[in-house]
């Protein structure tokens, strides 16, 4: 049987191999169980990239996506985080 989650915890997905990952939030502010980097928006629906040019220093393409976003917390299992 599956122990159900106290207030303290949180379910997340590993962005990079999809693993379910248990946060455990501590009262001093810490966490354990994954590797959080930040919030992402990342394109979803409809939409093409825009050319805006060449960014001058690395000489990559920027571009603009014109579809819709969606905001994405960035986790990470210990497995794909220590990945080499």
């Amino acid at each position: 049987m599956v122990n159900p989650m106290t207030p303290s915890e949180i379910m997340r997905k590993c962005i990079l191999c999809g693993r379910n990952l248990r946060i455990v939030l501590h009262e001093s502010g810490e966490y354990t169980g994954g590797n959080f980097f930040r919030k992402v928006k990342l394109p979803v629906g409809d939409g093409e990239n825009i050319s805006l040019g060449k960014q001058k220093v690395l000489e990559m393409e920027v571009v603009e996506w014109t579809g819709d976003h969606e905001e994405m917390e960035y986790w990470e299992c210990e497995g794909c985080f220590n990945e080499e």
